[in-house]
């Protein structure tokens, strides 16, 4: 059987999509699923490069195809990775929180809101002294202070994690008084992020 170019394309219309836009341009790059002889699909990358005439007329192309379909695999573990991680973070009781060395909040989940009253695009302006009761942030405060000197003299276990009570603020003008678990967030390298 033999099996040519057009056979390849998994999306019918692949073929013409690409021809029309090779006729107007240099050089195409795009990303597709192409179909190998032996009926097998895979993601590929490709560029492709007009070769013209000397009066401009298209004599040919040049190509060159990448598989990647370890990348889209990988991508598409990580979009349902992060899908699970929004619909828990959405979903829990608890208030899942994470703040940068300077204090300022980057994530807060939605159970904030049930919580405190503040939405979490609201919290996230919100200035860290004013979460909490000036006590509490004074003691957050020393703790952090603490908990770097230790970090820095290299002697704790990096993956600990420090269990601290504070009195927080909610959005009526009332108190709460909540338990943190802390831990630290770190790169690859071990190091605090």
């Amino acid at each position: 059987a033999s099996f040519n170019a057009a056979d390849a394309y998994v999306d019918p219309q692949g073929r013409s999509r690409f021809l029309r836009a090779i006729a107007a341009q240099e050089q195409v790059e795009d990303e597709l699923q192409f179909r190998r002889k032996d009926g097998s699909v895979f993601d590929c990358r490709r560029i492709v490069t007009v070769r013209r005439s000397a009066d401009g007329g298209i004599i040919g192309f040049q190509s060159v195809f990448h598989d990647i379909t370890k990348r889209k695999r990988a991508e598409e573990a990580l979009r349902r990775s992060e899908a699970q991680l929004r619909f828990l973070a959405a979903h829990t009781a608890d208030v899942l929180w994470t703040m940068d060395l300077d204090l300022h909040t980057t994530y807060i989940s939605p159970s904030v809101e049930r919580l405190l009253g503040y939405t979490p695009e609201e919290w996230l302006r919100l200035p860290f002294d004013s979460m909490a009761t000036p006590e509490s942030v004074a003691r957050e405060r020393a703790e952090l202070q603490r908990q770097l000197e230790l970090e820095a003299g290299g002697t704790v276990d990096p993956d600990r994690t420090l269990t601290i009570e504070v009195e927080m603020n909610h959005k009526n003008g009332s108190t709460l008084w909540m338990e943190m678990n802390i831990r630290a967030v770190r790169d690859e390298a071990g190091q605090l992020s």
